[in-house]
């Protein structure tokens, strides 16, 4: 197998938040609520990269089913040849959330 010019490395989970609601009643559909940052620390050959992801909000006076905050990080490396690229991690903006009732 031959080696990628692109190198990630040490992707590590920096924070995890989760706290389900046992109190939320299902009355049909639910719009998700999702909330994404990318931090990017650039030099050479090297990025650091943060992705902070947010699925509903702990302080919505709203009725949720339950809320996560998780913040995950990484270093890419790459050659001097190789001109870096930003990956986007995941974009959960447009998500389309369906949840029926289990009988």
């Amino acid at each position: 197998m031959k080696n990628s010019r692109l190198q990630f490395k040490n992707p590590k989970l920096l924070k995890l938040n989760y706290e389900l609601n046992n109190d939320f009643k299902n009355e049909g559909y639910i719009n998700l609520d999702v909330k994404s940052k990318t931090s990017i620390k650039k030099g050479d050959n090297i990025a650091i990269a943060l992705l902070e992801l947010n699925v509903f909000d702990k302080n919505s006076t709203g009725d949720i089913p339950f809320y996560i905050d998780i913040s995950m990080g990484g270093q890419f490396f790459w050659d001097g040849n190789f001109p870096p690229l930003i990956l986007p991690l995941m974009d959960f903006t447009e998500n389309e959330c369906n949840i029926d009732k289990l009988e």
